[in-house]
């Protein structure tokens, strides 16, 4: 920093040192990118040049003041004084960089902090030394008319003098490396975090869909087995449509949502194959309004919930029984119901969820974080509704047209 140049000039640069001091920012550490686009290397030592030398025009022009305040007169040119301040400033500015790769090599942690503080502050009192014999050097070139400056008696006055401001600038610029690291690193691990948080939900709503697969896939088969001996005409028919089904089932299974319109072919299908089942036992109806056909869905949402209603709402009774599935949009809101007039759920007996409807919870729960409602609970006319909301996400432009298939 910049020596004693009598008792006005080293008081003024003295605060202007302890003002103008301030965090630089650092480049990324061994050149990683940044998750936000990286700023170009360039910039850094041009940043850093133009901050010390608005220091050193900072700290020339307060030494004026305080001269011109006190009524005394410089005994140097304006042009030596701006001369020497900035050359100064610069000294540092070429310094700055070397500081912050040595704070880099040597950080202050828990594992290594007696280290790294014992080579920082040994660097630390050999860049005060370095500052003063430059400065001295620069002041003695400028201003030869004081008379030689490299001399150990003025060398050690000025070492002393300035060696708490020169021994801080240091140490504000190893600690500014060390807290940008820091938030840099804290940056750069929570959206590491964030990235496998998401890879961890796709791979679980995976396992999860792989999981519902074969669980109606084993339903699906052993109602055909039911059929084989007694009917094998319908049998070779429920064949047909659970190999469609299949299909359409393979080309959803890396998708964790799809469109309305998709999931209600799927369940088109479905349908088709507990019908051929049920026969006349079986009402089933589908009811879509266009503006919910090019929505967004969790893959196979439905089919469970359909496959729950047939189970344990119409395959128990001995008549007839309706299933109707219901698809609007209300509020920036898809809304689902699927409802049922079987045998319903007791009135004293708790809810117990199968493994579909556990997984369609789970499911909605890793899609939508909570924003999203879904309840099983009995009809006042008899019967079990299932009530879904998700958030509306449009996918593609859907046909005007109202989709209304009866099973």
């Amino acid at each position: 920093m910049t020596p004693a140049l009598g008792t006005p000039v080293a008081a003024a640069r003295a605060a202007a040192v302890r003002r103008g001091i301030g965090p630089r920012p650092a480049r990324p550490a061994g050149g990683e990118p940044a998750p936000a686009p990286p700023t170009p290397q360039w910039r850094w030592p041009v940043a850093i040049l133009a901050a010390w030398t608005a220091y050193g025009l900072l700290s020339a022009s307060q030494t004026r003041l305080f001269a011109a305040a006190n009524n005394s007169q410089l005994s140097y040119s304006l042009v030596d004084l701006y001369a020497y301040t900035l050359g100064a400033a610069w000294l540092w500015a070429a310094m700055t960089g070397g500081i912050v790769w040595l704070a880099r090599r040597f950080r202050v942690d828990r594992m290594h902090w007696a280290r790294s503080l014992a080579v920082l502050t040994t660097v630390g009192v050999l860049v005060t030394i370095a500052d003063v014999v430059y400065d001295a050097a620069l002041m003695g070139w400028l201003i030869g008319k004081e008379g030689p400056l490299l001399v150990p008696q003025r060398l050690w006055a000025s070492y002393l003098y300035q060696f708490d401001v020169n021994l801080f600038a240091f140490a504000i610029i190893v600690a500014a490396t060390h807290a940008l690291d820091y938030s840099r690193h804290l940056q750069e691990q929570r959206v590491s975090e964030l990235r496998l948080q998401s890879a961890l939900s796709r791979a679980r709503l995976s396992a999860l869909q792989l999981q519902l697969q074969p669980h109606f896939l084993f339903n699906t088969l052993n109602a055909i087995s039911e059929l084989v001996h007694e009917d094998p005409a319908k049998a070779d028919a429920m064949v047909t449509s659970l190999s469609e089904l299949l299909r359409m089932s393979i080309d959803t299974s890396t998708s964790a949502e799809m469109t309305v319109r998709r999931e209600v072919q799927f369940l088109d299908a479905y349908l088709r194959i507990q019908r051929l089942r049920f026969e006349d036992r079986l009402d089933a109806t589908i009811d879509v309004e266009s503006a919910a056909l090019g929505a967004c869905v969790p893959s196979l949402v439905l089919q469970p919930l359909v496959e729950n209603a047939i189970r344990h709402g119409i395959s128990p009774r001995a008549g007839p029984g309706t299933v109707r599935v219901v698809a609007r949009v209300r509020d920036d809101r898809l809304e689902i119901t699927v409802r049922d007039d079987g045998i319903g759920i007791p009135e004293h007996a708790p809810v117990v969820e199968g493994v579909g409807l556990r997984n369609t919870r789970i499911r909605l729960e890793g899609l939508y974080a909570g924003d999203h409602e879904f309840e099983l609970r009995r009809h006042p006319e008899g019967g079990t509704l299932v009530v879904l909301s998700i958030p509306y996400r449009h996918a593609d432009e859907s046909h005007e047209f109202r989709t209304f298939i009866t099973v």
